[in-house]
């Protein structure tokens, strides 16, 4: 996993929420959400903007987790 990965996954057990949940309140696809856990995707600025929502955070809290791995 990467960085964000693992963001994403201490964020889904410290909900209890299964990536399949995290992917319907973002409005994404299972799938992306699978695929940002694991670095086969880099997330693109709005997804993260979805992601942050879902989870009521603010991306700015996890600048040092998101920094790295938004595109340029």
């Amino acid at each position: 996993a990467t960085e964000i990965g693992d963001w994403l996954l201490a964020e889904l057990n410290r909900r209890n929420w299964s990536q399949n949940e995290l992917g319907r309140r973002a409005k994404i696809s299972s799938a992306t959400v699978s695929n940002l856990i694991t670095g086969a995707k880099k997330p693109e600025q709005e997804t993260l903007k979805s992601i942050a929502n879902a989870l009521r955070v603010q991306i700015e809290e996890h600048t040092s987790e998101l920094q790295s791995h938004q595109p340029i």
